[in-house]
């Protein structure tokens, strides 16, 4: 990651306003419309608690920094271009989803009920685990659609995929602890570490790619 971002911050010093300026709002239209699905899919089809689903959206609105890292190391060995921007990207990616999560649970939510939030994880873990499976599915090949009309390149618009398409193990379990107390995160955090990492690697970033060649 060290040396990547050190690629990216000479790349990105390098880089013309006008070249990084839409992908860079693709990206942050990308960090508000995750969470915002995510939300309203759990509420709506898993009948989540308001909370829970905005802990879950939190977890898959922002970005796992190892997934962009393998998406990176597997363009450079198919021999696909990425542009040298992409690190600026993934932390545009990291914040906006974990914020538009909480003003979610904060807009939405008359008061937090233990017992309630409890049962509703408990119950709720099927749906949360069918979710870390789907929600690269449907993310993964909008990242690479909106990387694409972006003006991203093949290796560029897959990778933006594969972020739009990962869900956060460091960031967001952190701020969800914090303004979150009454969400058990162990379940969001399977979902999102045991569940949806190792299917990108497996299945989302080959996938993604495929789709970025189809698009381009």
């Amino acid at each position: 990651m060290l040396a990547i971002g050190l690629k990216g911050g000479t790349a990105l010093a390098k880089s013309p306003v006008s070249e990084l300026a839409i992908p860079a709002l693709a990206t942050l239209g990308l960090g508000v419309t995750i969470p915002l699905v995510a939300f309203f899919a759990l509420r709506r089809f898993g009948k989540l608690e308001t909370s829970t689903a905005a802990a879950m959206a939190a977890f898959y609105g922002s970005v796992s920094a190892v997934t962009f890292t393998a998406a990176m190391t597997f363009m450079e060995r198919g021999n696909y271009r990425v542009e040298g921007f992409l690190p600026a990207l993934l932390a545009l990616l990291e914040i906006p989803g974990i914020v538009v999560a909480l003003l979610l649970a904060a807009r939405f939510s008359s008061g937090l009920d233990v017992r309630t939030a409890l049962r509703e994880v408990l119950t709720g873990r099927s749906i949360m685990l069918l979710f870390a499976i789907v929600a690269p599915l449907l993310f993964g090949p909008i990242g690479v659609a909106v990387g694409t009309l972006a003006g991203l390149g093949i290796g560029g618009a897959a990778v933006l995929g594969a972020m739009a398409a990962s869900a956060s193990y460091s960031a967001a379990p952190a701020a969800v602890k914090v303004a979150l107390p009454n969400v058990d995160i162990a379940v969001p955090l399977t979902a999102a570490l045991a569940i949806t990492f190792p299917f990108n690697l497996i299945v989302g970033i080959p996938l993604d790619t495929e789709i970025a060649q189809f698009l381009g």
